[in-house]
């Protein structure tokens, strides 16, 4: 990771309650965020975005903001 690139986080549940108070945090904290959800959403913030996510043991991939993230539930 280059010194100017933006670290990025996967954070499940990132709708609910405690989830929605860990994208604030880590967004603030300048972090990329990618929420699963089970119903995703857009987002009015360029680092945070989100996706479904579904725990029967499919893999996504997902690429957001020149980062490449491989999810395996």
């Amino acid at each position: 990771m280059s010194a100017t690139a933006k670290p990025t986080i996967a954070i499940t549940g990132a709708n609910g309650f405690l989830g929605s108070v860990l994208v604030q945090h880590f967004v603030g904290k300048g972090w990329n965020v990618v929420g699963l959800v089970r119903k995703p959403r857009k987002s009015s913030d360029p680092a945070v975005s989100y996706i479904h996510y579904d725990i029967a043991g499919r893999s996504e991939e997902h690429t957001s903001n020149s980062s490449h993230i491989t999810i395996s539930y």
